[in-house]
């Protein structure tokens, strides 16, 4: 997908509104053809105006539903930064300094005292991800909790001293958008909407199902939202957790 987007960046400023249209169609399907991926959305605005709008592919696979251009789609770890972005509001508010211990929040997690919430902004807690494969395993089809992820994985021995590491961790923004909640006291996705969504004019981003919170769900962290691909192994230097198939 990377090579798409910067086809299309090329494609953009090189083609001319007539057949630009034509010579995306082609690329954009020969790609997702290749890669395999189920379905993708395409927009290309020039100077403010928009040229070129299409979705390719299946939206559901099971029942051959094709994608459209209101598909909607998980953003993945694309909302990493949105959970950050909330903290860092909350921090202006005083109601939460990144200097703050895990403690403060969850007193019984691994080494709780000694971790800080910049340092699960910054993957720098130690803490195991949750989701280091680059491929979807059956377990994340199941539902579950925020709670349910931290209790089984920011309850175990730490992968390294707090601050002496970087490494990628969705267990983190996990236990970053839980601290939020407690902190604020409000829902996450809530606040999100109130603060940055309505005023950007981002009318359907939400969770999904929308305003369910009672019914545990699939976690909407997804790894780093990579392509799905067939037949891959764990990335190099990467091992998958022994109890996980």
């Amino acid at each position: 997908m990377k090579r798409l987007c910067l086809f299309l960046c090329a494609l953009s400023l090189a083609a001319q509104p007539a057949d630009l249209e034509k010579r995306l169609d082609e690329k954009i399907s020969s790609t997702l053809t290749k890669f395999g991926a189920p379905s993708v959305s395409v927009a290309v605005v020039r100077a403010g105006r928009l040229y070129y709008a299409k979705a390719f592919g299946m939206a559901d696979l099971a029942s051959k539903r094709p994608a459209d251009v209101q598909t909607r789609y998980a953003v993945g770890s694309i909302s990493k930064q949105f959970t950050a972005a909330a903290i860092l509001l909350l921090q202006e508010q005083g109601k939460i300094s990144l200097e703050d211990p895990v403690a403060k929040y969850f007193p019984n997690l691994t080494r709780a005292t000694d971790i800080t919430i910049r340092q699960l902004l910054s993957h720098t807690s130690g803490y195991e991800d949750y989701a280091p494969q680059d491929y979807i395993i059956p377990e994340w089809t199941e539902p579950t909790t925020p709670m349910a992820v931290m209790d089984r994985w920011a309850e175990k021995p730490l992968n390294f001293e707090p601050g002496t590491k970087w490494q990628y961790s969705n267990t983190n923004y996990v236990l970053a958008g839980a601290i939020f909640e407690k902190a604020s006291g409000k829902p996450l996705v809530e606040f999100l909407r109130e603060k940055i969504f309505q005023p950007l004019g981002m009318q359907t981003a939400t969770d999904w199902p929308p305003g369910n919170r009672k019914t545990p769900r699939p976690i909407p962290v997804m790894p780093s939202a990579r392509l799905v691909r067939r037949n891959v192994r764990p990335l190099d230097g990467i091992s998958r957790p022994g109890n996980w198939p």
